[in-house]
């Protein structure tokens, strides 16, 4: 799914302002969680379970974001009540990705440690989500436990009323990934100010090639893509052309490396 909206950076630390909080935590130098992630190790996709998100921004065009009004911000937002919750996987590639991108392009290498890197972050996604789903399951168990004893020892109309409730959280099998339906916001490398990747055509739809991959990999129901819709078609065309489910893996990324350099 497509969609035009301001710099997904900027609309998460918007729609969730502990974000905010959480990187003034990380950056102070006594910190004790301030060496959270080295470079030098290679890459590491983080999960932060739970976020709360306190509003909803929709504009009707992608830079609107940045150049807008106040007024025009506030009319955009929507207030979550009660707050939602959002599980957000901070995604940082590793030094040497940037540099072989720059020294020689789009190699074998740079593609497979950008699957790599998404394949953990989604699985970490849907991994998480189960737990919350079984979390909730079992809560609801317990007190349909507790409330199924306490009409045990109250009056025969009570007993009565509670037999015919109709179907409860114990008629219910326990939770499984067929249980769970994700939606992920994604991203692309270079959409911040700051990035040092690659936003040319090709880094664009290679990205939202990798995405489609991972999130077919892991089991992910639907993408939420944030790139131009020119960049997305190819991507989607190049998924529909060439990953099949009998495409062995190593395959397919040989296949992607081969028709990277056509996606001007």
């Amino acid at each position: 799914r497509h969609t035009k909206r301001a710099n997904p950076e900027d609309i998460q630390v918007l729609e969730h302002p502990a974000l905010a909080s959480m990187r003034e935590m990380l950056t102070v130098t006594e910190s004790p969680h301030h060496d959270t992630y080295i470079p030098d190790q290679g890459s590491s996709p983080i999960l932060l379970r739970g976020v709360p998100r306190a509003v909803q921004l929709q504009m009707s065009q992608p830079d609107t974001f940045k150049t807008a009004s106040p007024d025009a911000i506030h009319a955009a937002t929507q207030v979550c009540r009660p707050n939602v919750k959002s599980n957000i996987v901070a995604v940082s590639y590793p030094d040497n990705l940037y540099e072989e991108l720059t020294t020689n392009g789009y190699t074998l290498e740079v593609i497979v440690t950008g699957l790599r890197i998404l394949f953990s972050a989604y699985m970490a996604v849907r991994k998480e989500s189960l737990v919350e789903v079984t979390q909730r399951y079992e809560k609801a168990l317990a007190q349909e436990s507790d409330s199924a004893a306490s009409a045990t020892q109250s009056p025969g109309p009570q007993k009565k009323r509670m037999r015919g409730s109709g179907k409860g959280v114990q008629a219910c099998s326990r939770p499984t990934f067929d249980d769970v339906q994700i939606v992920v916001s994604t991203d692309n490398p270079g959409s911040s100010a700051d990035s040092r990747a690659v936003t040319e055509r090709r880094s664009k739809v290679l990205t939202a090639l990798l995405h489609l991959i991972a999130a077919n990999m892991t089991g992910i129901d639907t993408l939420l893509f944030h790139s131009d819709m020119q960049s997305l078609d190819l991507a989607i065309a190049a998924f529909d052309q060439i990953c099949t489910s009998k495409t062995p893996l190593v395959s397919l990324l040989v296949r992607i490396h081969d028709i990277a350099a056509h996606w001007n």
